[in-house]
């Protein structure tokens, strides 16, 4: 795209987020009429490089400038989401990709992360106006929203209050579901392997480990756990660890605060809302198997060449049309974060209230099982680094291992 071309994208999108911010700052009576079950996806730019998706001609502007600019902007509508329809009656639903225009690099100090409150706030009032229904939350948000619970009024409120949902439930049953796949392949001659969840006091990690829990083993292989996180949040890892033992006493689980320890284990989950990647090859060794949740990410591609695989956390949409460029290498659009999949699946099912807010526990992970027996989302193939591997990568991937490796439990 040459300089010309993209100034005129980007001054068509500066012109519509101002058209937006109208819109937002209009008095009450100056909105849109409630939709039925119309859905929003709230995002943020994980690098500076999604600010170049819809302002192009930024990318010819010192980097510096360009975060500077930005937090003046307000939240924008980046695409209309099509192709999803009612679970009962086949109806399509209104769908919105809204974005804030503030990256990790704002959020790293008080002022930076009270601006962002701000813009999301913002954003949730863009959905209102535009009758949306439910709102899903992705990439940081949900760490910025108290797990979205910010986002829900207490008593009445004069407009309309969508619904909220973090995805952290599809999420964590997805990262259940790919280590489940990868340990009954390989790991079938193996008496116990040992998994670490890098962010395991967080709602995601936390739940995941209870998932983990109650599976008790894979085919004949069982299971420690590894609960690895910050040492000032060390005391919600002991409360982790007393809940795990409620859930299956069977499953060993111990604490660290050291990164380090994942040359001890079998398999590693990163879900912390670190703006970047925390994961480095110093703490890692040969043969780790790391499955990688978080946006922006924990992981870089220079662990691959440690000898570490990394596989993302992802979902297949049939039908869905984002009408945006994420950055994936794979053009697939029914490929996407498990976030928007399970605000696409609560659409589609017509699922009424709150789903995943706060710190989720097990009943609704059952409640989804059930939703997700419709079919309205399925399971992802394997990806690392949004590029899907192929046939010969799968089978290597899935081949049983010759040896154990030493367990950190």
């Amino acid at each position: 795209m040459g300089p010309f071309v993209a100034a005129v994208k980007t001054f068509r999108s500066l012109a519509n987020a101002a058209l937006d911010w109208l819109y937002v700052a209009g008095p009450q009576w100056f909105r849109g009429k409630a939709v039925e079950g119309a859905f929003a996806f709230l995002v943020h730019p994980r690098d500076i490089t999604d600010i170049y998706r819809p302002y192009p001609f930024f990318k010819y502007l010192p980097s510096k400038l360009v975060l500077a600019l930005v937090r003046l902007l307000p939240p924008i509508r980046l695409s209309k989401i099509e192709g999803i329809r009612r679970a009962s009656d086949g109806t399509p639903l209104d769908g919105y990709l809204l974005s804030i225009v503030l990256g990790p690099e704002h959020m790293n100090n008080r002022r930076g992360l009270a601006l962002a409150q701000k813009r999301i706030a913002q954003e949730v009032a863009l959905a209102e106006k535009l009758g949306v229904e439910r709102v899903g939350l992705g990439a940081l948000i949900p760490s910025l929203t108290r797990q979205g619970k910010d986002l829900v009024p207490e008593g009445s409120s004069p407009y309309l209050t969508p619904s909220v949902t973090t995805g952290h439930t599809l999420t964590a049953w997805t990262i259940g579901r790919y280590l489940e796949r990868l340990i009954q392949h390989r790991d079938r001659h193996v008496s116990s392997v040992t998994v670490a969840i890098v962010g395991a006091a967080g709602s995601t990690g936390s739940l995941t480990a209870k998932i983990l829990a109650r599976k008790k083993a894979f085919g004949r292989t069982g299971l420690c756990l590894l609960l690895i996180d910050l040492k000032a949040k060390k005391e919600m890892l002991n409360k982790l660890v007393e809940d795990l033992g409620r859930i299956n006493p069977s499953v060993p689980a111990s604490i660290s605060t050291d990164l380090h320890d994942l040359q001890k284990v079998d398999y590693a989950v990163t879900v912390t809302n670190a703006p970047g990647a925390v994961v480095r090859p110093q703490h890692v060794s040969k043969g780790l198997v790391i499955v990688d949740d978080s946006q922006p990410r924990n992981t870089s591609p220079e662990l691959v060449a440690c000898g570490v695989t990394v596989i993302d956390v992802l979902s297949k949409v049939p039908g869905l049309q984002c009408n945006f460029d994420f950055g994936f290498i794979i053009k697939d659009p029914e490929i996407t974060f498990t976030c928007l999949a399970e605000t696409v699946l609560l659409a589609s099912q017509e699922h009424q209230g709150h789903f995943s807010l706060g710190y989720v526990e097990l009943p609704l992970v059952d409640e989804l099982e059930r939703l997700l027996e419709s079919g309205a989302v399925k399971d992802a193939p394997f990806h690392s680094f949004t590029r899907e591997l192929s046939a010969d990568e799968v089978k290597a991937l899935l081949a049983p291992r010759k040896v154990q490796m030493a367990t950190a439990v």
